[in-house]
């Protein structure tokens, strides 16, 4: 019975060892779990912590701009999503010049939920304020971040990374002026213009952020040149030439300071981003390029052919609205490269396009010179337009800009020398290039500058050979070519215009032979000067406009003669 009750007791004893030991492990296994869910709790929160105080950051230095869409086909409510998914209340807007019609639908939801997102309409509505007419007036932040129409927003990772850039490349200018000698502080407040703010303030980097869909075998990049005197713009395509580039060809985002902006005439005008370019490169700003952190595409647009060519009958119109503004009468294009028609086929879909949204041919390198591709379109007057020389008084009025003769005039001009010459070789009248043009011939061989028009005498007696000057003796003649053979109204001399509307002309200024003196036959001014018929006798040839063309003999006793020095 003893050994029974021993035997008992040291049960119950290792029972309750056990229980307690139990009771031990489960609560620390309780206390661990809790410290467990703790810890990852405050990482969590630690975490968003983070993510909201990086939101925060970028709320404050950057609003995003939606300028470049098309109402009729686009993809801006995925791409403002994708936006507001990783930054909800970042500042977003949306420009647009022409009310939409059918309007967006999910206009209305934006402005009903987000206060951030704004559509703002650029025309002119008299009902406005000059602040509600003006987005840059409306924006506080530091930078703007120009995106184009469908694209999906990656993280912040990508905005941190154009923010160091920037940043980057800011100190790098601090560093840069304060090693430079100061500026004269005697400079007047009147001589502030854009050349000087251009040079004086350390905020003129751009950041370009390329697509990861851009096709790395096609040109990126393109030089502006730009005469304001010819009023003239050049644009010269290369290939990733970083050092040269003053506007990105294809698609891409912008970031820019918003003091760079708001030095700019007006730099959200359309069409966009090639006027901003263009402002740019006379605000003497730098374009950079973000290697890394490159923007992802949205949903493909225009792949049907008749909103593509309403995409690009736009954009036409919008460069010739831009040309007027800016006053550019010519544009050349020049494509260094190589047609392959083979390469050009394989990549028709993804080439690269021009500013106009044409396919640009394809470079190829080779072992061979490589050839200089120029395309030249004029933007002034036509044949159904007046000329843009307008009416004279002693001088153009493109003088006193400091500018000379359009480049759509002077083309037109050459060409109605051209045909004036070739009727008047054609029939045999007796003719001689005279005044100023005969002055530009002797020079240059080419016409001066600031020519308006071409003077060329001929004998009067001549006059019967031409069946356009018999017609237009009595009534203006519109020839097969369409130029305008007309009798001046004062005086006996003809003009040859290049239309009736168009008034660039050649004059064809009559004169008779009297013993050994040349006389004016009906009309007047120092035009009209007498001289010896030596200077006939004999005809001497200059060349002139890549033509031989029949002139006076002591050519500068001539021009002394009439005062044209």
């Amino acid at each position: 019975m003893v050994r029974l009750k021993y035997a008992k007791l040291l049960t119950i004893l290792v029972f309750i060892v056990n229980v307690i030991l139990f009771l031990y492990t489960w609560k620390w296994f309780v206390s661990e779990s809790n410290n467990y869910s703790t810890t990852v709790q405050t990482k969590l929160l630690k975490i968003k912590d983070r993510a909201h105080s990086t939101n925060k950051h970028i709320k404050k230095l950057i609003t995003i701009v939606f300028r470049d869409f098309y109402h009729f086909e686009n993809d801006l409510q995925h791409s403002i999503d994708s936006i507001l998914n990783q930054i909800p209340n970042i500042q977003i807007m949306v420009l647009y010049e022409d009310e939409p019609y059918p309007p967006l639908n999910f206009v209305k939801n934006y402005t009903a939920t987000h206060s951030n997102v704004k559509f703002i309409n650029l025309n002119f509505d008299i009902r406005k304020t000059s602040k509600a007419l003006s987005p840059l007036s409306q924006i506080r932040t530091k930078y703007v971040l120009f995106t184009p129409d469908s694209f999906r927003f990656g993280g912040r990772a990508i905005i941190q990374k154009i923010l160091a850039e920037i940043e980057k490349k800011s100190n790098r200018k601090n560093v840069a002026n304060s090693r430079n000698t100061d500026i004269d502080a005697s400079s007047s407040d009147q001589n502030i213009n854009i050349d000087s703010l251009a040079k004086n303030d350390n905020s003129k980097s751009i950041i370009i952020i390329p697509f990861v869909s851009n096709v790395a075998s096609m040109s990126n990049c393109c030089r502006i040149n730009i005469d304001i005197a010819n009023w003239t713009m050049e644009y010269i395509s290369i290939k990733n030439s970083i050092h040269q580039c003053d506007m990105f060809l294809q698609k891409h985002a912008i970031l820019a300071d918003t003091s760079l902006l708001k030095i700019m005439p007006d730099a959200l005008a359309s069409p966009f981003p090639e006027m901003f370019y263009i402002q740019a490169k006379i605000c003497k700003a730098k374009l950079h390029f973000l290697k890394t952190g490159l923007l992802q595409d949205g949903k493909r647009l225009f792949t049907a052919f008749h909103n593509k060519q309403r995409r690009k009958e736009i954009r036409k119109q919008q460069f010739k609205n831009m040309y007027k503004k800016i006053q550019i009468k010519k544009v050349v294009r020049k494509y260094r490269g190589k047609i392959n028609d083979r390469h050009n086929k394989q990549h028709e879909k993804k080439a690269t396009r021009d500013i106009f949204g044409n396919a640009m041919p394809a470079i190829v390198l080779s072992n061979v010179s490589i050839p200089i591709l120029i395309n030249t379109e004029y933007f002034g007057c036509e044949k159904n337009t007046r000329s843009c020389i307008g009416t004279v008084f002693r001088k153009p009025f493109y003088v006193y800009l400091k500018r000379n003769t359009p480049p759509c005039c002077l083309e037109k001009l050459k060409s109605v020398f051209y045909h004036v010459l070739e009727e008047l070789t054609n029939v045999g009248i007796r003719y001689w290039l005279d005044n100023v043009a005969l002055k530009s011939a002797i020079e240059t061989s080419e016409l001066a500058r600031d020519a308006f028009e071409i003077d060329i005498s001929f004998i009067s007696y001549d006059l019967d050979r031409s069946t356009l000057l018999k017609k237009a003796q009595t009534r203006p003649v519109i020839d097969n070519l369409g130029f305008y053979w007309i009798k001046a109204t004062e005086g006996q001399y003809f003009r040859v215009q290049y239309s009736k509307q168009n008034q660039v002309g050649v004059n064809l200024l009559p004169f008779s032979m009297i013993g050994e003196r040349v006389r004016a036959n009906g009309f007047f001014g120092w035009k009209a000067k007498e001289f010896s018929a030596e200077f006939l006798h004999p005809m001497s040839t200059v060349i002139f406009l890549n033509k031989n063309v029949m002139t006076v003999n002591n050519v500068c006793d001539f021009l002394s003669l009439k005062n044209i020095t």
